[in-house]
């Protein structure tokens, strides 16, 4: 019987990868970006957009009141910078992360928890700050209060009319996001994957069940990392610019209390569950394909 062939080691295999995985996900699952955007959008320092979403409602409904008041492909508002942001970021994390892990560990040795955990949130500060400013004006499509025709016209205005600074706002915020996310889910997911190894021993349920432990270890990680995502869109969002990350976080807890950190949280746990379980699952089919021709 032929032995399984190994991982490909490639750098290039891994960001491919990473970038093909982070596409489709993006693709299918811009809509809840995009509820989750609108639901946690907060008018205390922005003018109501007569196409804003309100914050109240469940993820279903509001998409239909996207759809009715705006149209069904206003859904898929903030596509391009989304794309411009994912695919290349989705393949520099993967490309890092698989670039650090050989460095530190060699072949194919599966780290410890703590060192997954590591592993990811160098991967995920480098991928995050590298193309912040393409997430900054997927917020700003997103949200309904801007209305930038192109992301080269988004880059210019913002350039222009509010600084180079403003391509970064919120940069701290979506670091304390990003980075205990990656890291909370790939140590988690590292862990549970390694345990159902054991388990499972036929190769087609091994791949549904790496696509559970997805699924299972990115909920943790979603909720734990949600009041940040809220800091981060408001941040994103605001013209002003005139509060920082501690100080927005202290004035969104007076003006509404603690329930505004978990504003949207449904639709993003909901995507983010389904993105990450889709981008590994993926990524990790194509490489054992790439794997066979390298």
């Amino acid at each position: 019987m032929a032995s399984t062939p190994p991982k490909t080691k490639s750098f290039a295999s891994s960001f491919a990868a990473g970038s093909v995985s982070g596409a489709c996900s993006t693709l299918l699952f811009q809509p809840l970006d995009l509820v989750k955007t609108r639901q946690q959008v907060n008018n205390l320092h922005h003018t109501h957009s007569a196409i804003a979403t309100p914050a109240a409602g469940g993820v279903f409904r509001t998409m239909a009141d996207v759809a009715r008041n705006e149209n069904f492909r206003a859904l898929w508002k903030g596509l391009t910078p989304s794309l411009t942001r994912t695919v290349p970021g989705v393949g520099v994390y993967f490309g890092v992360l698989h670039g650090i892990r050989q460095v530190a560990m060699g072949g194919d040795t599966a780290p410890t928890p703590a060192m997954a955990a590591v592993f990811a949130a160098c991967a995920r500060t480098i991928s995050c700050a590298a193309l912040l400013p393409f997430t900054v004006i997927k917020t700003r499509f997103e949200s309904g209060e801007y209305h930038y025709r192109t992301v080269a016209h988004a880059l210019r205005s913002m350039r222009k009319r509010e600084g180079f600074s403003s391509l970064y706002s919120g940069l701290w915020a979506t670091l304390l996001r990003d980075v205990p996310s990656s890291s909370l889910y790939y140590m988690f997911y590292t862990a549970s994957k390694e345990k159902v190894k054991g388990i499972v021993s036929d190769e087609d349920k091994l791949k549904y069940a790496n696509f559970a432990c997805a699924i299972e270890s990115s909920l943790l990680a979603c909720m734990i990392t949600h009041p940040a995502d809220v800091v981060k869109t408001q941040l994103q969002i605001d013209k002003t610019h005139h509060l920082g990350t501690v100080a927005t976080a202290r004035h969104l807890m007076q003006e509404e209390g603690v329930s505004i950190f978990f504003r949207g949280a449904q639709a993003r746990v909901l995507r983010r569950s389904c993105v990450i379980a889709l981008s590994w699952t993926v990524y990790e089919n194509i490489v054992d394909f790439l794997a066979k021709f390298v």
